[in-house]
Order: C-alpha cells, then structure tokens, then sequence
C-alpha cells in the first residue's frame, strides 16, 4: 500500500465546522500530503488518522483496511485560542510528532516524512497551487489561472 493521506482529527464538540479543530487543521495537513511526494510504501497502511484528544499518552491502534489509528494526547482548546499564524506552526510540529512517534513504531524510513516536513516549512506554511487548466481569452491572447 502506499502512504499518502494523513488527517489530525479531534472530538471537540464544536457545532461550527469552520472552528472545529479537525477543519483548521485540514489546510496544513493536505500541504504536507500535496509535498510528499514519495508516495511510502508500507505493509498496511495508506492513510494515518491522529485523534487529537485528552489521552493519558499517545497510542497506536492498528490498522485496519489500510487505515491505522493513532491516539495523541493534545489540548485542543488552548489550540483553537491561538492567532492563526500559530496555529499553522503548531499543527505542523503536532503532525510531525505524531509521525514520528509511527515511524520509530514501524521502523519506517524518516527520510520522506522530514523531507515534506521542511518542504512546508520552505513554502512559509502557505498551500497555494493553481486550480483547473488555464483559461485562454475569447481572441486567444491572453491566459487565466485561479490560484487558491
């Protein structure tokens, strides 16, 4: 199987998606997946799904049809109270812990994983890639790209 996705998920309770720390944390999360770009090879696993949460220590579950559960003890309230260019750092460093706590688990190579790590870091935490194919003008001349 190859490794490719990686979610930081929380059971918060929050009603208002946009503040939910599973949302906030998508943005970095699906940069760090769009750099790695040395799809890993595992045994069992393709996806990596990190419940954030008020747990004595962090855990890994197992997997199951190629999803492995992580536990890892994090205060999510105190994260959903920082400015947002915190919280970019921090969910960075809260997901490159949790990897490499799997990593030395599973006796992957950390390689890939600190690659994309300061790749994003490179990128000054901004995930922006351009959406769709080019658009060309009525007479031709001139193209157009959405950037988000």
């Amino acid at each position: 199987m190859l490794l490719k996705t990686f979610l930081l998920l929380g059971e918060e309770g929050i009603s208002d998606v946009k503040k939910s720390f599973s949302f906030q944390t998508r943005c970095i999360t699906k940069l760090y997946e769009r750099v790695f770009d040395k799809k890993y090879k595992t045994a069992d696993c393709r996806q990596l799904n990190f419940h954030c949460g008020n747990y004595p220590k962090m855990k890994l579950l197992g997997c199951f049809d190629g999803f492995c559960q992580v536990l890892v003890p994090y205060n999510i309230q105190e994260f959903l109270e920082y400015p947002d260019n915190k919280k970019k750092i921090e969910i960075l460093e809260l997901l490159k812990n949790s990897l490499d706590f799997v990593i030395r688990g599973k006796n992957w190579d950390p390689n890939p994983f600190q690659e994309a790590y300061e790749r994003v870091k490179e990128l000054n935490y901004i995930n922006e890639f351009i959406w769709n194919k080019p658009k060309l003008s009525p007479n031709k001349k001139y193209k157009a790209e959405g950037t988000l």
